[in-house]
């Protein structure tokens, strides 16, 4: 009968008086257990003893009343049913969490990637990793965590120092960590993978385990590789370029600075041998030797700046005193700006102090500086030369006060200037500016140059700056690099 209502309809509560007809409490009980019913089964009899109701509970009753205590068995059921509705959504609970496990772990087996766990051991040997192992390695989960074979053995060699080293420092420290290195295929291919460990720790601080996924980046390494190598042939490209161009000036600059000294030689030796009279001859004499002077001065341009590009230009110091020094050098210009109708100032500091340098190169450097000046500057056109001391910005106040100075030399001319887009390339070799003056000045394009190459021996650097109306070129150098003697 007891079966017949139990598979009638479900029931929240059986009560069983200990012992029935043909029937007891402990074999209802047993029929209730063997269907796996939740339900509560509270003993009701009133002349069984305490081992008795002992036994009784011990089979699996949920509570024992006596007859003279049924005051007590209302509270008993609904303590018994809140007890069935606690062990239900407790049951309830753990089958969502086991279904949230299940999908969360067919989720990690469905990543191409390997999700992994380790104990932060001094092998960093690793306990779980997902399938996606087979992915990326080529090896079966089971066969990187089986005796004798590990993840770490198929990491290479030349990485797997810098990756532990890299792990263990982020495990000491109790952070996360990034790391890329190669491993070794089960096919014997070479793959770049990224490593993104979760450090694990406890409330001091001190990592206990890791957690974290392996992914494959070798497609990337191999475009970041491909980038590399297209930035680098594009970087070479624009050196051939440059390089193409500066033959192009180098050609242009050797047709016109060579040839036509060339065409003028040969038309004075022409002359010279049917000229009538000894005063043509000394004439054509004197073009003969201007002509020669001007193709020495350009193999000399050249060789000096061959010599300077290599480091083979020996620097020779000597005292100089500015204000002595410069006053035959200036003089040849003076005469130069008169006979062009230009005014030239100069204004030394007398502040200045005696200073050792090559004296050779600071002179080529100034006159460069001051040919260029004279050849752009128009007719009652203002050139002027500065110089003195100035501050040092580079310089620390803790330097000595000989190290926070700096020679600066200006040169100034007015003209039309040089166009902003020109600016960069106006101390490249052999450039001259488009459709400017300097073709029909002449010129090597190698005066910038040359006097940059020399700046830059003599440990200083030069500037330019021009506006509509005027240039000027400034060179620092340095005094303590120079040896400023007091």
């Amino acid at each position: 009968d007891l079966e017949i209502a139990l598979d009638r309809q479900s029931w929240d509560v059986i009560l069983a008086d200990y012992v029935l007809p043909h029937f007891s409490a402990l074999a209802a009980l047993k029929i209730i257990q063997a269907r796996g019913l939740d339900v509560p089964f509270i003993v009701v009899s009133g002349k069984i003893g305490d081992e008795t109701a002992v036994d009784a509970m011990k089979a699996g009753a949920h509570d024992y009343l006596m007859k003279g205590t049924l005051a007590r068995l209302v509270p008993a059921i609904e303590r018994e049913l809140q007890e069935v509705r606690n062990r239900q959504e407790h049951r309830q609970a753990e089958e969502a969490l086991r279904a949230s496990e299940r999908r969360l772990f067919d989720l990690i087996n469905s990543l191409p990637s390997i999700v992994f766990f380790s104990r932060a051991a001094s092998d960093l040997s690793t306990h779980y990793l997902s399938t996606g192992c087979l992915n990326v390695t080529g090896y079966t989960h089971e066969e990187l965590l089986m005796a004798g074979c590990s993840y770490n053995s198929i990491i290479e060699p030349d990485d797997f120092t810098s990756a532990s080293e890299t792990i263990r420092d982020a495990l000491a420290k109790g952070k996360n960590y990034q790391v890329e290195y190669r491993i070794r295929t089960k096919l014997g291919q070479s793959k770049w993978v990224w490593e993104v460990g979760n450090n694990i720790v406890d409330n001091s601080r001190m990592g206990k385990s890791i957690e974290g996924f392996i992914s494959d980046i070798s497609e990337r390494k191999q475009m970041e590789q491909q980038r590399l190598e297209l930035e680098r042939t594009v970087i070479q490209m624009e050196e051939l370029h440059k390089i193409n161009q500066l033959k192009d000036d180098f050609l242009s600059m050797v047709s016109h600075e060579l040839r036509t000294p060339m065409t003028n030689m040969r038309m004075a030796i022409h002359m010279l041998k049917t000229a009538p009279s000894s005063k043509q001859r000394q004439s054509y004499l004197k073009i003969l030797d201007l002509e020669c002077t001007h193709e020495i001065s350009l193999m000399n341009d050249l060789l000096d700046l061959q010599r300077l590009e290599a480091g083979m230009l020996p620097l020779v110091p000597e005292q100089i005193v500015l204000a002595d020094w410069l006053s035959p050098l200036l003089e040849s210009f003076y005469n130069r700006a008169q006979e062009r109708q230009q005014s030239l100032n100069a204004d030394i500091s007398p502040d200045l102090r005696p200073f050792v340098s090559d004296s050779t190169c600071l002179k080529r450097i100034l006159v460069e500086l001051m040919n260029n000046a004279c050849k752009y500057t128009p007719q009652k056109g203002e050139i002027s030369i500065r110089i003195g001391p100035v501050i040092n910005p580079s310089a620390t106040d803790v330097q000595e006060s000989t190290a926070n100075y700096c020679v600066q030399f200006s040169v100034s001319n007015s003209g039309p200037g040089i166009a902003p887009e020109e600016l960069p390339r106006i101390f490249e070799k052999f450039y001259r500016i488009p459709n400017s003056e300097s073709w029909k000045q002449g010129g090597t394009g190698l005066g910038l140059a040359l006097a940059k190459k020399l700046v830059t021996q003599l440990g200083g650097n030069i500037l330019v700056n021009s506006q509509h109306g005027e240039t000027t070129f400034t060179v620092e150098l340095p005094e303590a690099t120079l040896g400023i003697i007091d």
